[in-house]
């Protein structure tokens, strides 16, 4: 294993350069652990919330925070010396494309946090942090139905 190189990941530039990002799988699994944590307690905080409160209006509240709490590390990341995606060298047609999918995932994540703050309200509190602790199963069975994606 030791003599096993990493795959990088390529993206084009104007430069005819590439910037490489190599994935450290301990990383990914600690980090999808920390989620799977933070997702759990979701259902909680959820049905913790005051009575006159709406699903409708705690999920925009949520999402506001979420975003509040994202932007400095949004901002870290653009003033790093290697931004990644961010970078200026970046074909003007991949980055556009790239922040247009920011956008569109930022408001499916939106959409299914009204969705998960109402279905927490309906299911009750252990209900929804057992299905939402089961969900990277589903998304495994549907990543193989769909693109015959086998996981590693």
């Amino acid at each position: 294993m030791a003599g096993k190189q990493k795959q990088a990941y390529n993206f084009p530039s104007n430069n005819n350069s590439f910037l490489n990002f190599y994935p450290n799988r301990n990383i990914g699994v600690l980090l999808s652990f920390i989620s799977l944590f933070l997702l759990g307690i979701l259902p909680i905080i959820s049905n913790s919330r005051p009575l006159a409160l709406s699903a409708l209006n705690f999920a925009f509240y949520l999402t506001l925070w979420e975003l509040i709490c994202s932007l400095p590390l949004f901002f870290y990341e653009l003033t790093k010396p290697n931004p990644g995606i961010f970078q200026k060298s970046i074909i003007p047609n991949i980055r556009k494309k790239t922040f247009v999918i920011m956008g569109i995932t930022g408001i499916i994540f939106s959409i299914s946090t009204f969705f998960y703050v109402y279905a927490f309200e309906t299911a009750g509190t252990i209900s929804a942090a057992i299905a939402i602790q089961t969900y990277p199963l589903f998304s495994i069975v549907m990543e193989f139905i769909l693109f015959k994606k086998k996981s590693n």
